[in-house]
């Protein structure tokens, strides 16, 4: 058997008495219970075979816990070796401003704004006092379907006019 944290979301009418009533039933499994208008979540801990099981189980402990009616619409089983994995990993998104972002394109910083303020080109996530900044896997898609022309346009002679 292994040991499996179990985080299961539930959609129905929730009060702080239903948390509270969860984190007391599942004391033994160290339970951390969260709600919010139309939803609540808990996690816990759980012993099976396997990751399938373990959410079987931790559904049937949650949903008697509970006492009232609710649909499950999101579940996740993690070993907790994997859960330690998590932890220690940052689940900040990689992020971008326009210096990183030149660099990356490898075009100056002022072409940086030229390409920002196409259709084409990702919006960015925010805009603070240093300027924009953008997620990096939304930069590296867009550079992988970037049509690039090196070098500057030609420019278009206008003829004189008759």
């Amino acid at each position: 058997m292994i040991e499996w944290s179990v985080r299961i979301e539930l959609a129905g009418a929730f009060t702080e008495e239903d948390a509270d009533r969860v984190t007391t039933a599942l004391a033994e499994n160290s339970p951390a219970t969260g709600f919010g208008p139309g939803e609540l979540d808990a996690q816990f801990c759980v012993e099976a075979g396997n990751a399938q099981d373990a959410i079987k189980k931790g559904i049937n402990l949650l949903i008697p816990a509970l006492k009232k009616q609710a649909r499950v619409i999101g579940v996740e089983a993690l070993s907790m070796e994997d859960l330690d994995r998590s932890i220690t990993e940052s689940n900040a998104p990689d992020l971008v401003g326009v210096s990183e972002l030149a660099g990356l394109l490898k075009v100056s910083k002022q072409r940086i704004s030229k390409l920002s303020s196409t259709a084409e080109f990702p919006k960015p996530i925010a805009t603070l006092a240093a300027g924009p900044i953008w997620r990096k896997f939304a930069i590296a898609r867009f550079a992988e379907a970037w049509e690039r022309r090196p070098g500057r346009p030609r420019k278009v002679s206008k003829s004189p006019v008759s």
